[in-house]
């Protein structure tokens, strides 16, 4: 049996060779569903590349995607079968993309060189392009927006009509008896020091009270928190409690912040690197568990492990 060497690549086709050159037909598709995404949610996209050769030296596959754009790729799996004389190979590649910005996500078709015998010359199997749309989340180019103010004056008939009611105010008000309240009463007996002295002691309490029942109602929602952490079963359920508890301790929105807007807050707002790191660390494992397929079967002693993580964080975040 002698085998023969591949020809040279042609230059043109140098500059595109972003995968290994195969040998025999091959074609390559991609299927996703195209409906549009919620910001933060994951789209999946399944990469057939099917060849009458051998694909084993196929390992991974390149895609071209734009910036913004987090990329989880799971094992690919491979399925051969003989059909008449030639072996035919199948080979599925699922990665599942997760856009770290609103509005439309635009993603080129894969193209594999492969070398056709028959035809003694390199030829190119494109895929489809991909296309979907990310609903909410931040756009990639940020829009100005103008805020409307009120007019400094008023016309002049509405001043007018506001001078001339006023001054009718103040002709009845001066006409008019009032009783003397209990505080004017009072400051004719007390001196003017001891007044400021009893306001202030006033303000001073009710400045604590307010802040006393303003911390303890800021304080249940994160106590909350803890306690789904505390009683999450699967790892959907941590992640999710543990993104929320993050949100509500650095004042963000639970719903549209992403893992690199919560990052970004936590190198700004923490101040212990110790604690930063944790943090920003769990979030990553999180992610990587979730869009890898493996976070569904964990196993327990692991789950309990990321619990522990996550409520020691939470200590660290009071």
């Amino acid at each position: 049996l002698e085998v023969l060497p591949l020809p040279p690549l042609p230059k043109d086709l140098s500059s595109r060779n972003t995968n290994r050159v195969l040998v025999g037909d091959t074609n390559v598709a991609i299927s996703f569903n195209a409906d549009p995404i919620e910001f933060g949610a994951s789209k999946t996209l399944d990469v057939v590349v099917s060849s009458v050769g051998n694909l084993n030296q196929l390992k991974q596959l390149a895609l071209e995607l734009p910036a913004g754009i987090k990329v989880y790729q799971q094992k690919p799996e491979t399925q051969s079968s003989v059909r008449g004389k030639h072996l035919f190979t199948r080979k599925s590649f699922k990665f599942s993309l997760v856009p770290q910005h609103g509005g439309e996500i635009s993603i080129p078709a894969v193209r594999i060189i492969f070398f056709d015998p028959e035809a003694e010359q390199y030829q190119i199997a494109r895929s489809n392009d991909v296309k979907f749309l990310v609903k909410g989340g931040p756009t990639k180019l940020p829009q100005e927006q103008t805020a409307q103010s009120l007019p400094a004056e008023l016309p002049s008939y509405l001043a007018d009509s506001r001078e001339a009611k006023t001054d009718s105010t103040d002709q009845q008000n001066q006409l008019r008896y009032t009783e003397p309240t209990w505080l004017e009463s009072m400051s004719k007996q007390i001196s003017t020091s001891l007044a400021l002295l009893i306001i202030a002691a006033l303000l001073a309490t009710g400045t604590l009270i307010w802040w006393l029942l303003r911390l303890r109602k800021s304080n249940q929602p994160l106590n909350q928190m803890r306690k789904q952490i505390r009683s999450a079963e699967s790892l959907e359920e941590l992640a999710e409690s543990y993104r929320h508890y993050l949100s509500k301790s650095l004042r963000l929105d639970a719903v549209t912040s992403s893992s690199e807007q919560l990052k970004a807050q936590l190198r700004e707002k923490v101040s212990k690197p110790d604690l930063q790191l944790s943090a920003q660390s769990l979030l990553d494992e999180f992610d990587t568990l979730r869009f890898s397929g493996s976070g569904a079967n964990i196993a327990r002693t692991e789950l309990a492990r990321l619990r522990d993580k996550a409520l020691e964080v939470c200590r660290g975040l009071r």
